[in-house]
């Protein structure tokens, strides 16, 4: 009844509202009994007050006890995340399990960006070091005990089309084909560099919509970034995805823009299609 409560209010109240409801009368003496009951609801997390108000006995002590047998793992101040058995030998919890859950916790819109993002569309060609999430504003990155949890801050941060991706725990928001590439070339420095994000863009190529593309990157912050997705693209693939998108960039004629921020520019090869100037050499497994 707990998940289903959740649920139920989440939907009236909204998605970015943590609603905590557990049965006030039945009291715990051990903590594991607690995670257990958890657990069989379909949760993989829960906050200090939530067992505050449940909990009779030394809490501190208890909890501390499931830390150290890895049962839960502290990630945020008041909040825990479950590891069940099959997570235990790893005592790592997939992020998609209590993502939602840790946002609403924190009060922040979100969702799954990047190679995150992509991973969740099939494009898998490399593990993955932190699970990236884009947000409004400041976060402090967590990595506590192999979790690693990446925030990536976008002032311009819209509601926008997202995708309510289906998890064992409910739902999580995660970018649109579409803006999850043209993300991934604007924050391509920050996240392997060009040759890294190409070898994505091939695998995610197959996924993006040409009319979807021109529409997110005409609402994108800067139409730099859509001169350069458009570019990459078209090394991984020419095909009909970025017909519409040159179309658009023809129209609004910007002016020639390099590759790679920085760096000589001084006798590089210039694209006239998308206004490009390529000063960064491509290597990559595509």
């Amino acid at each position: 009844m707990i998940l289903y409560v959740n649920n139920i209010l989440n939907y009236i109240l909204g998605p970015h509202i943590l609603v905590l409801v557990m049965d006030q009368t039945k009291k715990y003496t051990h903590v594991i009994d607690f995670i257990n009951d958890l657990h069989a609801e379909g949760r993989y997390s829960f906050t200090k007050e939530e067992i505050t108000g449940v909990f009779k006995g030394d809490l501190k002590q208890g909890l501390n006890r499931q830390v150290n047998k890895k049962r839960i793992l502290w990630i945020r101040r008041g909040f825990y995340i479950i590891i069940p058995n099959e997570y235990i030998h790893s005592g790592i919890l997939p992020p998609p399990l209590f993502i939602d859950d840790l946002m609403k916790f924190i009060g922040k819109p979100y969702y799954v960006a990047l190679s995150s993002a992509a991973a969740l569309y099939g494009s898998s060609h490399q593990q993955l070091q932190a699970f990236h999430v884009m947000i409004p504003g400041p976060e402090r990155n967590i990595n506590v005990g192999g979790v690693k949890v990446r925030f990536f801050v976008k002032k311009d941060f819209k509601s926008g089309e997202k995708i309510r991706h289906k998890t064992d725990t409910g739902y999580i928001r995660i970018s649109i084909p579409e803006l999850t590439a043209l993300d991934l070339v604007a924050y391509e420095s920050r996240i392997g560099g060009i040759n890294r994000i190409i070898t994505i863009l091939n695998e995610l190529e197959a996924q993006i919509r040409p009319e979807q593309l021109l529409r997110e990157a005409s609402e994108y912050r800067s139409i730099i970034i859509a001169q350069r997705l458009g570019y990459l693209l078209d090394l991984v693939n020419k095909s009909e995805t970025t017909e519409l998108l040159a179309g658009w960039i023809a129209a609004e004629n910007p002016p020639y823009s390099v590759l790679k921020p920085g760096g000589n520019y001084n006798d590089c090869q210039r694209d006239s299609r998308w206004k490009i100037i390529a000063n960064v050499d491509i290597e990559c497994d595509i």
